[in-house]
């Protein structure tokens, strides 16, 4: 019972991090550094194409 109710659980938590850490990371780094946002996007799609 548990490990059918846990898994989409995870199966959905690896869907949305790799999409949405690069998002919070570069909401974060905007009101904080303005100017590395691009650096931190740019970043980021690296790592998502990197994991697929």
């Amino acid at each position: 019972m548990r490990l059918t109710l846990e898994k989409p659980n995870a199966c959905r938590f690896a869907l949305i991090c790799p999409v949405f850490a690069p998002l919070v990371i570069a909401f974060f780094t905007y009101i904080i550094f303005p100017y590395t946002e691009i650096i931190v996007i740019g970043v980021g799609v690296n790592l998502i194409f990197a994991i697929f």
